[in-house]
């Protein structure tokens, strides 16, 4: 497992060969993770895998200390596909999502977001995903 300080899905920037390559040589295929990142209120870990034929699972997990090490908060996944293609030592990726979905870990998050109607959601409970 390879280790970076942050990787939002949308915006995924790596260091390539240089030249055109497939996505095995510019190191797509494996498993990422960030460490615990604590920012405006929230401590979450990423982790994103990226297999060889294409298809890539990336979760996000918000947890209630800082360290990440308490309780599970909350759990988005999403699943698809991707490319990369890039040069100069620059990869661009695309995402082609099919599903994200979207699990409240505890009841009190659950209930928090039947209250709020959550993605215009009244239907939320521990661990049933919503997608």
């Amino acid at each position: 497992m390879r280790f970076v300080s942050i990787l939002p899905l949308t915006a995924i920037l790596l260091l390539g060969c240089g030249d055109e390559s497939s996505d095995d040589e510019k190191g797509f295929v494996g498993e990422w993770e960030t460490e615990c990142i604590s920012l405006e209120g929230f401590n979450t870990r990423k982790s994103v895998t990226f297999f060889s034929n294409g298809r890539y699972e990336y979760t996000e997990v918000t947890f209630s200390d800082q360290a990440c090490l308490t309780g599970p908060q909350t759990s988005l996944s999403s699943t698809g596909y991707y490319s990369a293609s890039g040069n100069d030592g620059r990869v661009n990726v695309d995402f082609n999502v099919e599903v994200i979905e979207f699990v409240p870990k505890t009841l009190e998050v659950a209930s928090g977001y039947n209250q709020l109607a959550y993605c215009g959601l009244t239907s939320w409970d521990v661990e049933i995903p919503q997608s």
